[in-house]
Order: C-alpha cells, then structure tokens, then sequence
C-alpha cells in the first residue's frame, strides 16, 4: 500500500518539478528572444522613434514639416502640462506610480471578469509601460502571432524599461510615441494639429480630448466624429474626478464647454510657400546625401527631426500670396474678355491636341488597348468633378475630361519672387496659383531675360 501511494507521490511531484521547469524555461526563451525579437537594454536605452523635420521662416513661424509615415515632434517632460499627465493617468493606468511595469491587481481583475466572469466590458490589462513597449515594437513587426507570447513579451520589455528609466521618463516617452492618428504622433503633433497650439499650452477640455483619442485614434477623432470625441472627453474628466485630479465643480464646467477644434490639415499643399517648402526639401534632400558619403553619417530628412531655417519673412509671403491671387483674378477676367468668343487653340489646334493625348486619362486609356474612336468617346462624357478657377478657387462642376483640359489650357500662371538686395536673401516666394491643382514652379521655369 506504502509502495503503491509512494509511487503516485513520486510521479505527482515529477509532474509537477517537470511542469515548473517548463514554465521557468517558457519564460527564460522569451525573455531571450528565442521565441521572436526581444529589445536589449541597450536598444531599450536607444528607441529608434522617428521624428519629423522642421522648416521655419526666418521670423519664427513654423513652415512645413517632412516626414513619411509619422509625423511626430518630440517635447520634454517639462512642456508637458499636468493636465495631460493627470488626464492619462486617470484614464489609462491608475497605479502607474505603484506597479514596476505590470500592474497585478488590473491583470487578476481581467482575468476573473474576463475569462471566469465572462464579461466583454472588463478593461485591458495592459500599464503605459506596456503600452509604451507596443508602441516601441509593434504587434505587427513581431516575428510572432501567438497572442500569450506576444502579451508576456510586452510585460518583460514593460518591466525592463521601468528598469531603465524614471516613471517621468517613461511618461515622455510614451506621450512622444503614442498615435493619434492621420498619421500624427506624439501629444505636440497632435496638439498642433487639432487646436493649433503647442502641447505646453493645452487646457484641460483640450488634454482630456486627446487622452480620449488613445482608447481609438480613429473611432474618438473629433474633427470626424465630435459627438462621439465629446462624450469620450467627458469620460477622461469623470475620471480626473474620479481620482481627485479634478474637483467636481471645475469638472462639471468643463463638460459643459463645447469641442471647438481648430483643425490644421498637413499635407504637400496647405499653407504658406509650399512651391518653395517643395524645392527645400529636394535640395535637403540632395545635400543630405552629399553629407552623408562625405563623412559617413546617416541623417535623414524624414526621420530625424532636423531643423531646417530660411530666410523666408512669414508676413512677406502671407501678402505675396494675397497679392498674387487677387491680381489674378482681374488679370484671368481680363484674358478672358480679350479671348472673346475665340479659343487661345483656334489658330494652332495641335495645342489642344497634344494637351489631350499627354492628359493621364489619354494615356490610361490608350494604354488599355482602346482605339482614338473609342477614347475620345469616353473624353468626351461628362461627370462631376472638382476644378481650380483664378476668380473661384476650387469649385465643383459638370465637365467632361476635355472641358477639363480646355479650361486649364486658358489659366494663366504666375510667379513672384522678392529677393533683398543687400544680402540676396529670399523674402517670399510664390510659384503658382495653387500647389494642390498646378505642381510646376513657374520661379525656377527658364524664361529670356526680356522676360524676367
């Protein structure tokens, strides 16, 4: 009988031994980064985030930013108001301060409601730290897709950053590489983008609308979804209430204010100089280049948060650009009432001619197999579509693709450029109508000296 419970004694125990073993070596694999890619700590003390670089005018103003797919600035610990800490705290991870990179009480919390309780509503798990390790190493470059991996991979790297750096720290870090999306990363970028203002001036409303935006960047974006952005800002403030970080008279004042965004759109054509921001970056480009095979460096434009500064004066070229657009919109009417009832083609119709057939349309079409017949069939079928006008800017209308090419054929194009005579620096700079519709740069087109 002794024999026989010895024996189960002896394999219940081995089991167990043999079960701790594996776990103990579970856990030593991935944090080695046999099971997939581990950051070291010294690739933990070197995140490779990618900051976007800075055009200014000579007189302060940012210009442009370039950059590929994040367009990120990054901003100290010092910049940042406490309102967007208490606002992220309150929101994301309550113990930040408590825990050393994972949080237990959240994880058993999780564990029972979701997993024993059955409840969808539970919460995640995860603390900043572990966010921040997502955001560092993203699930999808993981060279693994199995999601209890994946999940004890960001805990490890969580715990090792708590390792490396301040709780502070961290928070930077964090609010530097957390998105907000439209490709914008980072609390400065998004506060930029979405109220117009540095992230060191935010107010509360302000804050707590963009640590709404990180339960889901796109579903709680306020300029697409305002109703559903406020509801979630006022989440974020019953939160801050909820742990002390508000009194609730100032919370409930602040729920009754409106959104109001003062959206700024960043792409290759809005604001000011983009024909001159365009010829920038393809000379930054070039001697950036230059630079790097003669001395072996690495920099780029799109990634490294260079500043770049011109001579520019922002107040020069807002006037400029004024002048340029209503100048010609007498000048275009003018053209117009000098044409009359004749085409600018009327007397040399292989203008218009080669207009078509070098249109992107022609050449689709052609390119498809179609015949001459058959092209300028579908040319000529009309649609809605939006054109540029000197007098009306961008306007919808009826047009077949020749109208199209027909009317742009007939708009004149301009250049301006001012230039200081005792330096030579470049003042403003305006190469077309709209950079949008008319990418040429008419300042750098060649012309005869008669006609400079």
């Amino acid at each position: 009988m002794f024999k026989k419970y010895w024996k189960f004694f002896v394999i219940f125990w081995s089991v167990v031994l043999v079960g701790i073993i594996g776990v103990f070596v579970f856990f030593w694999l991935i944090s080695a980064g046999k099971l997939g890619f581990m950051p070291t700590f010294e690739e933990l003390e070197n995140p490779n985030n990618r900051f976007a670089s800075e055009v200014y005018f000579a007189d302060g103003p940012i210009m442009n930013r370039y950059f590929e797919k994040e367009n990120r600035k990054y901003i100290e610990y010092r910049e940042i108001p406490q309102s967007v800490i208490d606002a992220l705290i309150a929101t994301e991870d309550v113990r930040f301060y408590e825990h050393e990179g994972v949080d237990k009480i959240s994880m058993l919390r999780v564990f029972f409601k979701t997993v024993l309780l059955g409840h969808r509503s539970s919460g995640g798990g995860s603390t900043l730290s572990q966010q921040l390790a997502k955001n560092l190493y993203p699930r999808d470059e993981q060279q693994v897709t199995f999601i209890p991996v994946v999940k004890l991979k960001e805990m490890f790297t969580a715990h090792r950053l708590e390792n490396i750096y301040s709780k502070d720290d961290i928070l930077t870090l964090y609010l530097n590489t957390v998105s907000f999306g439209e490709n914008t990363f980072g609390i400065e970028s998004a506060a930029q983008k979405y109220f117009s203002t540095s992230a060191s001036d935010l107010t509360i409303p302000q804050a707590a609308t963009l640590i709404g935006m990180l339960k889901g960047p796109s579903r709680y974006n306020p300029r697409l979804h305002p109703e559903r952005a406020l509801n979630r800002r006022n989440t974020v403030i019953d939160q801050m209430m909820k742990y002390d970080y508000l009194d609730e008279e100032t919370g409930e004042k602040i729920k009754q204010e409106e959104l109001q965004l003062h959206y700024i759109p960043v792409n290759h054509f809005s604001g000011l100089a983009p024909y001159l921001r365009e010829k920038i970056r393809r000379d930054a480009d070039r001697i950036l280049k230059e630079y790097n095979e003669k001395y072996g460096t690495n920099y780029n434009l799109y990634k490294d948060g260079l500043i770049l500064k011109t001579t520019l004066d922002a107040e020069m070229q807002q006037y400029a650009e004024n002048a340029v657009q209503e100048h010609m919109k007498k000048l275009q009417q003018s053209y117009y009432t000098h044409l009359g009832k004749q085409e600018p083609w009327d007397k040399n119709p292989a203008i218009l001619k080669n207009a078509i057939q070098n249109s992107t349309v022609y050449q689709r079409l052609k390119h498809q197999g179609l015949a001459e017949k058959d092209i300028l069939k579908i040319l000529n079928e009309k649609k809605a579509m939006l054109v540029y006008s000197p007098e009306e800017g961008e306007m919808r209308v009826d047009y077949s693709s020749i109208d199209s090419i027909k009317h742009y054929l007939k708009i004149l194009h301009p250049a301006m450029i001012a230039v200081e005579p005792q330096s030579g620096k470049v003042k403003a700079w305006v190469g077309d109508l709209n950079y949008k519709y008319f990418q040429y740069d008419q300042v750098e087109a060649p012309r005869q000296v008669g006609s400079v």
